[in-house]
């Protein structure tokens, strides 16, 4: 491990030959969020589809449905789209990572409804997307936010059956935009 940055967010472990760097519970840097992303890209070109998730043309089917019930700001819509427990990370554009495990629907419901209370102008447009197996990635284009943010980040949707399991956001540009 000579001349490896040491980040506290990560921790070295020894499998077989090569030292491999694990994220702390709780812990996210941007460089750990991008690598994170990067490191999914590259696998899913590999399209190993682990048994239990969805295929690729169902997984994007369950994705359209979940972002038109969001740009409707339709909650009961979103939720039918969600499995029981979502694990949901967010990276923000300044590097602030917030976590939420939602264990039930009225946790759920409370995250969305509110998300879209405080945001009822936001819509999300999709740039591009790949997808492998339930893994689909989703480059994709925020507008309408409180202040007038704009954002663009990547989406990573992991859908099990046909309810999105995960769901983890890496904004990677916010933009502020006067109204005028």
């Amino acid at each position: 491990m000579t001349g490896m940055k040491h980040n506290k967010a990560l921790v070295p472990i020894r499998t077989g030959e090569a030292p491999v760097l694990v994220a702390q519970r709780g812990r996210y840097s941007y460089e750990n969020m991008k690598t994170l992303v990067a490191s999914a890209l590259f696998f899913l070109t590999l399209g190993a589809v682990p048994s239990g998730f969805a295929s690729a043309s169902k997984a994007e089917a369950v994705v359209a449905v979940f972002l038109k019930a969001h740009n409707s700001h339709d909650v009961d819509a979103v939720l039918a789209t969600l499995a029981d427990v979502v694990d949901m990370r967010i990276l923000l554009a300044d590097g602030t990572p917030e976590s939420k495990r939602l264990l039930n629907r009225t946790q759920q419901r409370e995250v969305f409804a509110t998300a879209f209370r405080v945001n009822p102008n936001a819509r999300f447009r999709v740039l591009s997307q790949v997808t492998s197996g339930g893994t689909v990635v989703v480059r994709d284009e925020g507008t309408g936010m409180v202040g007038g943010v704009q954002q663009a980040g990547l989406t990573l949707y992991r859908v099990q059956g046909d309810k999105i399991a995960a769901i983890w956001i890496v904004n990677t540009e916010a933009e502020h935009r006067e109204k005028g």
